[in-house]
């Protein structure tokens, strides 16, 4: 996910701001915003995000816990961004664009599958196992009265 944030949506857009005469909207609009979002997403997610996908595929336990919140963040990320996606293109917006609905809308559901995975062993309850029931073998009653009539 980190790779794809990078390499298909940051690098991109950052080639083109930093040529004599960009010409990307974002850039042209607000370019402010668009470095504090360069910079939170290329200098601090994408490295924190990488750091802990080598430290899973590595086992490590200290990795487990901040990728709770890395692909917390992604999944709600990718959900809202393929949403604007979505609403751009049904919109005739001008910058909406199919292929980006679709992949993020795919990058979406990918991380939903690995965020399922990943929280499943949160929502089990330590030390309860389940419990088979055995049927109690019922009493033997005697006659009271063996033998009378």
């Amino acid at each position: 996910m980190a790779a794809y944030v990078v390499l298909g949506i940051h690098l991109p857009t950052l080639f083109d701001a930093l040529r004599d005469q960009p010409t990307e909207a974002q850039y042209l609009a607000l370019p402010a915003t668009f470095w504090v979002v360069k910079f939170y997403d290329l200098g601090i997610v994408a490295p924190a995000a990488l750091t802990v996908g080598i430290g899973l595929l590595q086992r490590r336990s200290w990795s487990r816990k901040p990728a709770y919140a890395i692909l917390g963040g992604y999944v709600l990320l990718g959900c809202s961004v393929a949403g604007m996606a979505w609403t751009m293109l049904l919109n005739g917006d001008p910058d909406g664009s199919l292929t980006q609905a679709i992949g993020m809308t795919g990058l979406a559901a990918a991380g939903a599958v690995f965020a399922y995975f990943l929280y499943r062993p949160l929502f089990r309850h330590p030390g309860v196992h389940p419990v088979r029931v055995q049927p109690q073998p019922q009493p033997r009653l005697e006659p009271a009265l063996r033998g009378r009539p």
